[in-house]
């Protein structure tokens, strides 16, 4: 496990134990904010439903505001599995974190 995963994870574990809300930043990378839509840990983006509504790779959130899926490198490889690393950080099938960036 890579030193940024660890971290990450420490930070997310800490903000869940300190009982604060989470960062204005996590909380700006949260698909489906606002929804009762509950999703496991690790569930496929495929279940989201808003996958793929203004074309291939452009999704609607909740509210209809179009985003992408986006990691570090840029484009998911493969499936996009949702909150692996925390709340709205989810993994592609290599394993990089994916966020989720508003689309311009």
């Amino acid at each position: 496990m890579s030193p940024t995963r660890i971290s990450l994870a420490v930070f997310l574990l800490a903000t869940a134990l300190a009982g604060d809300p989470a960062p204005a930043r996590a909380q700006e990378l949260l698909p489906l904010r606002g929804s009762s839509t509950l999703l496991t840990v690790g569930a496929p983006a495929a279940l989201l439903p808003g996958l793929n509504a203004y074309g291939p790779g452009i999704n609607a959130d909740a509210t209809g505001r179009p985003y992408v899926f986006v990691t570090p490198l840029g484009a998911p490889v493969g499936g996009v599995h949702l909150n692996v690393y925390g709340p709205g950080v989810g993994a592609d099938a290599t394993g990089w974190p994916v966020y989720v960036r508003p689309w311009p």
